[in-house]
């Protein structure tokens, strides 16, 4: 048995100003301290809400600004490895690992040698590299009949070292994010959700939960549409019911544009190709469920996307079956509409993608998609119907750490200038 510790780790990209939004990679922080008991949320699962502070971000190549896009001031960015933060074992933030004291488990043939250990966190070193006061060592954290299994720590030149976290010892983001805070619980348990968002309010709707009828060994598909103000410092308000959608509906795609939340594709009793809109109250609750044009085809696991006028449905999957979750195959077109004064839409136009499916999203002026081998290309938003796609540097590329290679793409999110790259399944460990 291998042990492998499984975080959600988060890559950025500054737009280098002056070269048209040009992809430069960077090591974001992504120090994402899960909380015991929940995953972190997003669109895809979990129910513990987790937000990164804002005005934080690196800018092109990593470097800091003195304010971010939306006026907020900036620190500027930390340089090199961060400090371990040696906090107790069920504490660890991204990148560390437990040292641990008590004897290795299993032990084949006794007497085994203890491993020293502190049951404090350390950074993992894969890279080799410490902070000030630290040095790299190996640490075997199991022994079975294939061998010995480790990973390389960061360990205090002169211990005990202080655990970090207090005015004395402040604990530094390794990137250009701050540590995430947990924000709450949403109102329900969900997965396959989606969400939004506008300048003031978090907007989660429909999905699915485990129904507690059958103990829980199966699952019922939501309606309901939750919104949470979002406060001056970022926080999350109460949670409160907003309405509900025309259907119990999951695996679909949501975006706010203009005093509307337009609902795209998604699974309900079958995959979906409709389309519906609803005016936003300046409270948040939702007025009557308008039909809209309806996508192409049969969609899921898509993105809904906005550039402030137009509407975009990129990547997901298609199906010409609407009976079920059978044949999907990745989309190979993305879907352009351009509401009219009152927000209706009309039609759907294809636009030919460079490839099928993907991430996608909107940033300084562009739209930037991945594909599955990792290569990342984009097209200004004003060209994307003459097919002038630019290849960009791939997360992939050498300067992102081999500390990532095999972790699961997940969603993509466009901050200003930058974008971010989250990863569903980061960070394993080394077997030597």
């Amino acid at each position: 048995m291998t042990l492998r510790r499984t975080v959600a780790a988060v890559l950025v990209a500054g737009l280098v100003a002056g070269c048209g939004g040009k992809v430069a990679w960077n090591h974001a922080s992504g120090d994402t301290q899960q909380p015991s008991g929940g995953g972190s949320g997003g669109g895809g699962g979990g129910e513990d809400p987790l937000v990164a502070g804002a005005g934080t971000m690196a800018g092109a190549g990593g470097t800091s600004a003195a304010v971010d896009c939306r006026g907020n001031p900036m620190g500027p960015a930390p340089v090199g490895p961060r400090a371990s933060s040696f906090a107790p074992c069920n504490l660890c933030q991204f990148g560390e690992a437990c040292s641990l004291v008590s004897d290795l488990t299993p032990c084949l043939e006794p007497p085994c040698d203890e491993e020293p250990g502190d049951d404090r966190c350390h950074r993992i070193c894969n890279d080799g590299q410490c902070a000030a006061g630290e040095h790299c060592e190996t640490h075997v954290y199991h022994i079975d009949d294939t061998g010995a299994h480790s990973w390389e720590l960061c360990m205090c030149d002169s211990p005990p070292c202080p655990e970090l976290g207090s005015a004395e010892y402040p604990v530094v983001p390794e990137g250009g994010i701050e540590f995430w805070r947990d924000e709450g619980l949403c109102p329900l348990p969900l997965f396959d959700h989606a969400s939004t968002a506008t300048d003031t309010r978090l907007i989660v709707s429909g999905g699915r939960m485990g129904d507690p009828g059958t103990g829980y060994t199966t699952t019922i598909q939501l309606q309901e549409v939750f919104g949470a103000q979002l406060l001056a410092d970022g926080r999350l308000g109460a949670w409160q019911e907003l309405g509900h959608l025309p259907s119990p509906l999951s695996d679909h795609a949501t975006v706010v544009l203009g005093d509307r939340l337009y609902v795209a594709g998604g699974y309900e009793n079958g995959w979906s190709s409709a389309v519906h809109s609803a005016a936003l109250d300046e409270d948040g609750t939702l007025g009557a469920w308008r039909e809209e044009a309806s996508l192409p085809q049969p969609t899921a696991y898509h993105e809904l996307l906005t550039d402030g006028e137009r509407l975009l449905a990129a990547g997901g999957l298609t199906s010409s079956a609407s009976d079920g979750p059978h044949d999907l195959v990745s989309t190979d077109e993305l879907l352009l509409a351009q509401p009219d004064a009152e927000g209706r839409i009309r039609d759907w136009r294809t636009i030919a993608p460079p490839f099928a499916g993907g991430e996608w999203v909107i940033a300084a002026g562009r739209l930037y998609g991945e594909d599955a081998d990792a290569r990342v290309y984009s097209a200004a938003l004003d060209e994307l119907e003459a097919g002038a796609w630019r290849a960009e540097t791939g997360p992939g590329s050498a300067t992102v750490s081999s500390l990532y290679s095999g972790a699961l793409r997940g969603p993509w999110v466009g901050v200003c200038d930058a974008l971010l790259m989250v990863l569903d399944d980061g960070l394993g460990t080394k077997d030597k």
